[in-house]
């Protein structure tokens, strides 16, 4: 049965060691053995849910007695996820509740990318839907690592100057850098039939 095959991996999952499970699951109330495993460990469990057009992510935390959907921003190591109101995993260009703009990577036709989801940080090549290539820089907060989103202008006409690694670079309101860069961007899908 594909729950039991959910939960059966969800225990086995440390955090440090995700992995995608197929299956349907939902929210639910956790067992007495569930909960004692995590009350031990001291550390939330993860289970990865396929739903055939999107990924979400069920938790049980020590403080917690039920299985819950992942919404808004989940940090898993080093990597972050946003998931709408749904609790779908966003993948592609999105605004958080703060109306900043980011980039979450696409999964695969196949839907196996282990990167799907994980909000881009740092240089970033985009082809724009026209084919053009377009350069952007999401921001990290300095004291936390949280993603903060697409540095950007704020005056329509108007270019906006960011010093990034002791550089300064101009951007305009849709978050393009105005100049050339060569290097220093990853290039990232722009849906998921472009990523391996």
């Amino acid at each position: 049965m594909k729950r039991t095959q959910v939960w059966a991996a969800a225990l086995a999952l440390a955090i440090s060691m995700m992995t995608p499970v197929a299956g349907m699951a939902t929210e639910h109330a956790a067992s007495l053995t569930e909960l004692q495993e995590v009350m031990a460990s001291r550390k939330s469990k993860f289970a990865w849910e396929n739903t055939g057009t999107s990924w979400r992510l069920l938790y049980l935390t020590p403080s917690s007695t039920q299985w819950t959907y992942a919404h808004k921003w989940v940090q898993i190591g080093a990597s972050f996820y946003y998931f709408d109101e749904q609790g779908d995993m966003v993948e592609g260009w999105f605004q958080d509740a703060s109306g900043k703009w980011f980039f979450a990577q696409y999964d695969n036709a196949a839907r196996n990318n282990p990167d799907a989801g994980k909000v881009v940080t740092g240089w970033a090549q985009i082809r724009a839907t026209n084919g053009s290539t377009q350069y952007y820089y999401f921001g990290t907060d300095a004291t936390t690592g949280i993603p903060s989103g697409m540095y950007a202008s704020d005056t329509v006409g108007y270019y906006k100057t960011y010093t990034i690694d002791g550089q300064e670079y101009q951007f305009d309101t849709s978050g393009h850098c105005v100049q050339t860069l060569t290097g220093l961007a990853t290039e990232y899908g722009r849906n998921r039939f472009e990523v391996n």
